[in-house]
């Protein structure tokens, strides 16, 4: 059965203009259910159909789902949604951010970079582009973790007991930690698990290096007792 109302200009044909056509001003359809909505379900519902304020007024088209006893818009779809911005795929019900062909539960493709934002009282931001993955402090402009392409195997896990960096022993994987004047504070090499303060190859287990002219370790033990400690002199006339 063909159910038409008058159209402006509208085609005959049913597979171009639909089988129900609703042609109005405001084309809302609303679901009142007779139910008390006490002992029985019966909460009313509208499709709506763009607003019905100007541009100017800040009035949209989209097509939304509107909840009528508590005023709310739970579901909202702007028009030009980019294509397959939303979808749900068959039999396993993932879904899909802009592709159609979700790899799992909640797949999210982009062009360029694709993210993902947590915002509460702070503002988080996971993205995966061209440079990696990265974790940002949105409010702090900082961003505190980053994974780049190419990263070994397990380079880091969090078991039960702590942290463990390069469980299996990759020699491929080093650990390098910086400050502001020393890239390589201190670094341990993957393969010989040779240990170097201000050196990325150490030569031996332990390597302290420096740019200076000369170099030293200090080992200071403040709890100590004084009287236990020998002076230059006294070890020197040993």
């Amino acid at each position: 059965m063909v159910i038409r109302a008058t159209s402006k200009g509208g085609s005959s044909d049913p597979l171009i203009d639909g089988i129900l056509m609703l042609n109005d001003a405001f084309t809302w359809v609303d679901f009142r259910d007779s139910g008390d909505n006490v002992t029985n379900p019966g909460a009313d519902w509208r499709l709506r159909i763009n607003d019905d304020t100007s541009f100017t007024g800040g009035g949209i088209n989209r097509f939304s789902v509107q909840g009528l006893e508590a005023n709310t818009i739970p579901f909202t779809i702007a028009q030009n949604a980019p294509q397959h911005a939303f979808w749900m795929a068959a039999t396993s019900g993932d879904i899909g951010l802009g592709t159609a062909m979700p790899q799992s539960e909640l797949h999210v493709m982009s062009t360029g970079s694709a993210g993902i934002r947590l915002e509460s009282d702070t503002t988080f931001e996971m993205q995966s582009d061209a440079t990696g993955f990265t974790i940002s402090d949105e409010d702090n402009g900082t961003t505190p973790f980053r994974i780049h392409p190419g990263a070994e195997d397990s380079s880091l896990e969090l078991t039960a007991s702590g942290m463990v960096l390069n469980p299996t022993g990759n020699p491929d994987t080093d650990f390098q930690y910086g400050s502001e004047s020393k890239p390589n504070a201190f670094f341990v090499d993957g393969e010989t698990g040779n240990v170097g303060f201000g050196t990325s190859t150490p030569s031996g287990s332990l390597e302290i290096s420096d740019d200076n002219t000369f170099n030293f370790f200090r080992i200071t033990a403040t709890g100590a007792p004084t009287t236990s400690r020998p002076t230059w002199s006294s070890h020197k006339d040993r």
